[in-house]
């Protein structure tokens, strides 16, 4: 599209506008003009897949058309040529544009060496060209990194996707090991000493099995030793069994506990849940978001402070971390950040899970599987870092891990080297003008006003340089720049320029255009930045009209000075605020759609986090509901039979917690989370009967089958059939992109649920009568619903 309309305005201005004038071209220059149009827009057709061709080639058509025909005649398509270096900067590496700019910069440098014709001298067109091709080039790079930005948040929902549909499974997975450990370490344990002790136990009406051993070698006495350390060693394990069955309880209640917290979705609401449990828990943590990795080892690290020092304070501190900066290991020794692992992650952060030691050693074995460091190692080298685990000198544990900080916390470069090349170049462009129109102004006037040059190079500079922070703080920049524009008026009126010079402060315009474009562009206040229209306009409109009011009228029937301010203002006011208007129109349009990119993006992966965490917690309550239903019921009633000394109902008990404990673990590890195809709008009836067998009245009308790609969809109809259990009447139109919902009556949406999903796939929510009509794009490779 884009090279078919350059040609169209080439074509268009010349030689149409000749041609409509009455004017009549050369035949060769117009044939030229074509084939020069038709070569170069044919090269930008090719600006996406091989760039540096269609540069070589778009340029090179410019310059065989730059001798012979006439001036301007290749105005509108000599864009071609920066059209094509964009598409080089932003989809080849850096070393090949700035190759490519130097070989396009020697070119025209050679065009204007051979041409007699300049206006200018040759070094001002050349600085000129390569000032254009420096901020073309700039800001190719600028697009390269934010398709590499949009690439990266493509490969994090992957990788969220993938975390989201294996939580459950991995969360099965650990609590498999963990209750494993509870079943060799405890349960088995106790029904083999009981087991044992029951071979040595008389049955009732037995003879007692010391007395079996008597015999004429042995007395009464060794028959009663022996019989006193029978019934020694039932007692024993008796007590055995009620010490290890107590302990046994309290650790699974304790695990219990803590899978029947659902997964908080941040470090301190985690902390929290900790705290209920009866762990002193402080936090020191850095506000903003923190990556998945810090509140899944904060959550292990915490849990193994519950269960091996129970009640003691425990400390977690999350901090941020400059590159190769030393750390300590747990055991005391430095050790610094890797050169490699400095280069990729400049600032990162470092969390820190600190407990005193235990006030007396465990009362028995431990439910640990051993598999905790591993797993926390494992999740921080997952998320781009490293883990430590060990004892502290003075006793207590520590487990230490340092992460990559998020990209919105990360201290890297405010700004890449392409935003300070922009930056210079706008600010060296934005004096350049004004101090060429004061330099002309110099030589025509012939004025010779002492130290005038340097007084309006520093006025120039004064009201430029503010454009420096207009990135960080555009509202300071706006104001600097609107307090400097009158420092031109003031030295006129003052004297120290003359009142013929006030025409030049127009010059410096520039400075004002791109201090409101950094509002509307960079602004943090969205309610407010319009004010920037006015801001700029005002002060820059009186500024001007100042300065040509700063002469004394020669006649007396003349307005007055007063009268002449407020007539310039309004004068110059109204013409600003047309090229003031669209420089911040055009600053907030950016703005607004990076922002919805990025809030977008943001918003999925708030989703994919917090269903992943639903999914692990329902796995954690379905365990924790099997551990309650048999294991903790059989436990409960051993420690009561060992208590009670029957030895027998302690044997009966055991053996049934752990054939329930069996039972779970086998039912745990032959589940396997169901691989099901994606829902289309081809099950969207499924889903009405499925309502409907609840009692509830669903009419639906699909129109069309929407093709592959139309999971979300089926997705949003099953959000707004959740949304509410009233009759439903739902008309889906699929035979057309975008696909057309409408929903009667309207579902109630108190937590915006289905405005955010809406918002995320770029579809939206029109009312219409007694209920909703919704529009979903399905463009390429947006029809899939993460679900």
């Amino acid at each position: 599209m884009l090279p078919a309309l350059l040609a169209a305005g080439q074509l268009l201005a010349w030689p149409g506008a000749p041609l409509l004038t009455g004017s009549r071209p050369p035949a060769a220059a117009i044939a030229a003009v074509l084939a020069i149009t038709a070569a170069a827009a044919v090269a930008l057709l090719w600006r996406r897949s091989s760039p540096v061709a269609a540069a070589v080639v778009a340029n090179a058509a410019l310059t065989a058309g730059s001798w012979g025909l006439p001036e301007d005649a290749l105005s509108v398509i000599a864009l071609a040529d920066l059209i094509a270096l964009f598409s080089v900067a932003a989809r080849r590496p850096a070393r090949v544009a700035l190759l490519v700019a130097a070989a396009l910069s020697a070119a025209q440098s050679v065009v204007f060496l051979t041409d007699g014709s300049r206006e200018l001298s040759l070094a001002v067109e050349i600085a000129l060209t390569v000032t254009v091709y420096l901020i073309v080039l700039a800001a190719g790079r600028r697009h390269a990194r934010w398709r590499a930005e949009r690439a990266a948040a493509a490969e994090r929902f992957a990788l969220a996707e993938q975390r989201r549909a294996r939580a459950a499974e991995i969360e099965r997975l650990r609590l498999t090991q963990e209750l494993h450990d509870v079943t060799a370490h405890h349960l088995t344990s106790i029904v083999v000493a009981a087991t044992a002790a029951q071979s040595f136990a008389p049955r009732p009406g037995d003879a007692p099995v010391c007395s079996e051993q008597s015999g004429p070698e042995r007395d009464a006495s060794d028959d009663a030793s022996v019989c006193s350390e029978q019934s020694g060693l039932v007692a024993e394990t008796l007590d055995q069994a009620a010490r290890t069955g107590r302990t046994t309880l309290e650790a699974l209640r304790r695990l219990v506990a803590i899978m029947q917290t659902p997964a908080p979705p941040a470090l301190p609401a985690l902390v929290a849940s900790f705290r209920d449990a009866g762990q002193p828990v402080t936090l020191t943590a850095p506000a903003g978001p923190l990556p998945d990795a810090v509140p899944a080892i904060a959550r292990e690290a915490l849990t193994n402070a519950l269960r091996y020092a129970p009640g003691t304070p425990t400390r977690v501190t999350v901090t941020a971390t400059p590159a190769g900066a030393e750390r300590a290991t747990p055991s005391g020794a430095e050790r610094a950040t890797p050169a490699g692992a400095e280069q990729a992650t400049p600032t990162g952060l470092e969390l820190t899970v600190e407990n005193d030691p235990p006030g007396a050693p465990p009362a028995g074995p431990s439910i640990g599987g051993g598999n905790g460091i591993t797993g926390m190692r494992e999740r921080a080298r997952s998320a781009g870092g490293d883990l430590d685990a060990g004892p502290l000198p003075g006793g207590g544990w520590r487990v230490r891990a340092t992460l990559p900080a998020p990209v919105s916390a990360a201290a890297r470069p405010a700004r890449p080297w392409s935003a300070h090349v922009i930056d210079a170049i706008l600010i060296a462009g934005v004096m350049a003008v004004p101090a060429a129109a004061a330099w002309a102004f110099n030589a025509e006037e012939g004025l010779d006003v002492p130290g005038g040059a340097a007084l309006m190079a520093a006025i120039v500079a004064i009201h430029a340089l503010p454009l420096a922070l207009r990135r960080t703080r555009p509202w300071t920049t706006l104001a600097a720049v609107a307090v400097t524009g009158a420092c031109w008026t003031a030295t006129i009126w003052a004297g120290l320029l003359p009142a013929a010079s006030g025409w030049i402060p127009i010059a410096a315009i520039g400075a004002d255009l791109l201090a409101v474009h950094a509002v509307g562009r960079y602004g943090r206040r969205s309610r407010v930045d319009w004010l920037a229209l006015p801001a700029g306009v005002l002060p820059a409109g009186l500024s001007i009209a100042l300065a040509f009011a700063a002469e004394p009228p020669a006649e007396p029937d003349q307005p007055s000075q007063l009268v002449m301010v407020v007539l310039f203002t309004a004068l110059f006011a109204g013409l600003l605020a047309v090229p003031l208007g669209a420089a911040w129109l055009t600053g907030w349009l950016v703005r607004r759609r990076r922002a919805r990119i990025t809030g977008n993006e943001d918003e999925w992966m708030a989703w994919s986090a917090h269903h992943a965490s639903v999914a692990a917690s329902a796995e954690r309550a379905r365990i924790a509901e099997g551990l309650g239903e048999a294991v903790l019921r059989h436990t409960e009633g051993m420690i009561g039979a060992a208590e009670r000394g029957s030895l027998d109902a302690t044997v009966a008990e055991a053996r049934a917690a752990l054939a329930a404990m069996r039972d779970l673990l086998r039912d745990l590890r032959t589940a396997e989370a169901p691989v099901k195809a994606q829902p289309t709008l081809a099950d969207l009836p499924a889903l009405a009967d499925k309502w409907r067998s609840h009692g509830r009245e669903v009419t639906l009308r699909v129109t069309g089958t929407g093709g592959e790609q139309t999971v979300g969809g089926y997705r949003l109809v099953e959000l707004l059939l959740a949304a509410d259990t009233g009759p439903a009447e739902l008309d889906v139109r699929a035979d057309g992109d975008p696909i057309q919902i409408t929903i009667r009556p309207a579902p109630d949406d108190p937590d915006g649920e289905i405005a955010a999903g809406l918002r995320a796939r770029d579809g939206r929510i029109e009312d219409v009568t007694g209920g909703w009509e919704i529009q979903l794009r399905l463009e390429a490779g947006q029809g899939r619903w993460w679900a």
